[in-house]
């Protein structure tokens, strides 16, 4: 799979990982994501995943990858108006709530620019919140 990604970046093509957080690899391995993504894939976390809908398991796993940096867009996934709603507005007011608001703007412009077929704008610094969330867990340790 590494390798497909690697060569597809090389074509100049950036797929989409579409809900990573629901992925039975990447739950148990967030790392397998990371390596995906240093290979030139984007990923993209569900608003279902975000507001529970899939469980606790997977809220937690939507949240932790968006936390280490590791998620480019939200999407609702939404298979039906009634029955599997968007929920974006929702999504995004926890993601404000949760993040910060930059990181709001971030994920909503970079939908705009993968439409456009543009490029996708920096990552926003770790709110206060986010960074108490780093330090907790000892992400960034060295050794």
């Amino acid at each position: 799979m590494l390798e497909l990604l690697h060569e597809l970046a090389i074509l100049g093509l950036r797929p989409v990982i579409a809900h990573p957080e629901r992925n039975g690899d990447v739950l148990k391995e967030p790392k397998r994501l990371a390596e995906m993504i240093e290979c030139g894939a984007f990923s993209q976390v569900t608003t279902h995943s975000l507001l529970g809908a899939f469980g606790a398991k997977i809220e937690k796993c939507a949240w932790d990858l968006c936390k280490k940096g590791l998620i480019h867009l939200v999407s609702s996934d939404a298979h039906h108006v009634t029955r599997r709603g968007f929920e974006l507005r929702e999504s995004y007011r926890v993601i404000g709530e949760k993040l910060g608001a930059e990181w709001v703007d971030y994920f909503k412009l970079n939908s705009d620019q993968l439409l456009a077929d543009g490029d996708f704008f920096g990552m926003p610094s770790l709110s206060v919140k986010s960074k108490d969330f780093l330090k907790r867990f000892n992400l960034f340790r060295r050794g």
